[in-house]
C-alpha cells in the first residue's frame, strides 16, 4: 500500500492526519515520521534532538482507550531491568488536530515489524 493511501487509512480510522503531526515535539521528543498504524493507534519515530536518542511513539485516541490503560504503563516500568521487553519512557496527553490523544513513548526497535515478521 503506498505512503499516500496509508495516510488515508489513518485519518479514516483515527480522524487525524499523519503527516500533520511530523516536526511535533512531544515530551522533548520531535517526531520524524510515521511507522505504522493498528486497531488501538499510530506509531511514529521520534528523536530527542539535544542527545540523540530515539522513541518509538505511539498515538491512540482517547475514545480508543481502555478504562485502566495506564496500569499497563506501571507494568512496563516494573519489567524495565529486562532486555526483551521495549523500554517505557514517557506519556502525556496531548491534542492532535483538536482532539484528544494518549501519547507514549518507548523504546524504538530497528528491524522488521511483527506483521511483516509473521508474514515471511
Amino acid at each position: 500500500m503506498s505512503s499516500e493511501k496509508k495516510f488515508e487509512e489513518v485519518k479514516r480510522i483515527f480522524g487525524f492526519d499523519p503527516q500533520s503531526l511530523i516536526g511535533k515535539e512531544i515530551e522533548k521528543y520531535e517526531i520524524d515520521h510515521y511507522v505504522a498504524h493498528g486497531t488501538m493507534g499510530v506509531l511514529f519515530h521520534a528523536t530527542r534532538k539535544d542527545v540523540g536518542d530515539e522513541a518509538a511513539c505511539k498515538i491512540i485516541p482517547q475514545n480508543r482507550l481502555q478504562p485502566g490503560w495506564e496500569n499497563e504503563l506501571v507494568k512496563l516500568v516494573k519489567l524495565t531491568d529486562i532486555p526483551q521487553v521495549v523500554q517505557y519512557k514517557a506519556h502525556c496527553a496531548e491534542f492532535v488536530e483538536n482532539k484528544p490523544q494518549a501519547c507514549i513513548l518507548y523504546q524504538f526497535v530497528k528491524g522488521v515489524n511483527l506483521r511483516e515478521y509473521e508474514r515471511d
